[in-house]
């Protein structure tokens, strides 16, 4: 038997004062899709949240408490043996006061000006099922953020719609992807569908198909620094 990670994501509930983190074990046999995925160069999130962390001179505890999870979450995170969602990510991201793709600048992968499809630096959600690609820089003179989430069969970035803190703009690149704004009717996106999320507003991204589906998503930036 294989060595097995932990696969969390939020959970809308709230049970003593705290967010729920549901968790499930998977092997680490887990295999991802074999479809043309590239050579995305991955990126080392646990690392990139430890070193944010430490620069603020967070504690485990400090920042458990900043995101609602419990500390043995955000340890097991930092030590790569918890592979969260999409939406835990970017609740972590946020309570370090930097933005998803921020990420691979503090995990040591930052993009240059222009970058090649097979020089992509990613992140890999195993809970999300999905893949996060960093497009541009994310310096601190960056206005926009660009990404490219990939969603495997199956795949979603949350299990609720779950509010982003920055306006997006969002493409469905190819495949199709089922879009949930706030408690609003699911709508089916196709490739070159686009749509425009305000900040604040509740959305979840979900892939029903078959076959991947990939979501060209630019954020307005970060207005402050750690």
């Amino acid at each position: 038997m294989g060595f097995a990670r932990i696969l969390c994501s939020n959970n809308m509930r709230m049970a003593a004062g705290r967010r729920n983190v549901s968790c499930r074990m998977v092997s680490r046999r887990f295999r991802r899709p074999s479809r043309d995925q590239g050579s995305m160069i991955e990126a080392n999130l646990g690392e990139a949240i430890r070193r944010l962390r430490e620069r603020q001179r967070l504690t485990l505890r400090g920042l458990a408490g900043k995101t609602n999870f419990s500390p043995s979450f955000i340890s097991q995170v930092e030590n790569s043996q918890a592979s969260p969602s999409i939406s835990s990510m970017e609740r972590i991201a946020l309570a370090l006061g930097v933005t998803l793709g921020e990420f691979f600048q503090w995990a040591e992968t930052k993009a240059p000006r222009i970058v090649r499809v097979a020089e992509r630096h990613g992140l890999t959600s195993e809970w999300s099922k999905a893949k996060i690609e960093a497009l541009g820089s994310s310096g601190v003179d960056s206005k926009l953020e660009a990404v490219m989430v990939t969603l495997f069969p199956g795949g979603t970035s949350a299990k609720h719609p779950t509010p982003q803190p920055r306006e997006e703009f969002a493409i469905v690149f190819s495949g199709t992807v089922t879009l949930t704004l706030d408690e609003g009717p699911d709508e089916v996106l196709a490739a070159g569908d686009a749509v425009s999320i305000q900040a604040g507003l509740p959305r979840r991204w979900w892939n029903t198909d078959t076959v991947d589906a990939q979501i060209l998503v630019i954020s307005t930036h970060s207005a402050t620094q750690p």
